[in-house]
């Protein structure tokens, strides 16, 4: 009984280090412009996003997704400029690994297009971690300064439980298969290389 008692313990243990991890957050620091992860939350992304230009962080809004700019005048954040949406089909995008990856791609080109070299990524908690793994090999070798925010307005489901709630572990092993999967789509890309 003891052993069996240890063994769910120690499991529990791993399964709360495993959802704190991929709740990643830096302090918000000033730069040239939030770039908007787009999901299932986006209104609370938006919120969050907007919270932190009515701050100060920054000026401009990216959402690499929507291919869509905005600049906050006045106290309104505008619409400046509107590109055809991102293609999301492997036909465009045959040697990346998936959605986040092409919005990560989006954002340095369109950060590049505009001269910004700081930006503050946001989305929801759990998904930071993968963008900021993305973001590391997306934006790597070139000096930029990114910050990664999760959404304070985004609920995690179950209350004072959080973490053991059915929807929070499902979404806990869907971002770590997606995270070993981009781990194992860079190993293949890195054989691959002449």
């Amino acid at each position: 009984m003891f052993a069996i008692t240890a063994i769910v313990i120690c499991l529990l243990g791993i399964y709360v280090y495993a959802f704190t991890y991929l709740n990643y957050y830096d302090r918000p620091a000033n730069s040239d412009a939030v770039v908007l992860f787009i999901g299932p939350d986006y209104k609370e992304r938006l919120k969050e996003a907007r919270q932190l230009i009515e701050e100060g962080y920054a000026k401009i809004l990216i959402i690499p997704a929507h291919h869509r700019v905005f600049i906050l005048e006045d106290g309104t954040i505008k619409k400046t400029r509107n590109h055809q949406k991102i293609p999301f089909d492997r036909k465009s995008y045959p040697h990346y690994y998936e959605n986040t990856h092409i919005e990560a791609l989006e954002a340095k080109k369109m950060m590049n297009m505009a001269g910004f070299t700081s930006a503050i990524f946001v989305s929801s908690p759990y998904h930071m971690r993968r963008i900021s793994i993305i973001s590391a090999r997306v934006f790597s070798n070139e000096d930029y300064q990114l910050t990664f925010i999760g959404s304070r307005y985004v609920r995690q489901n179950g209350g004072f439980l959080t973490f053991l709630g059915r929807s929070n572990i499902k979404q806990v092993f869907l971002e770590y298969s997606k995270i070993i999967g981009f781990f194992l789509y860079q190993f293949k890309e890195y054989i691959i290389q002449p």
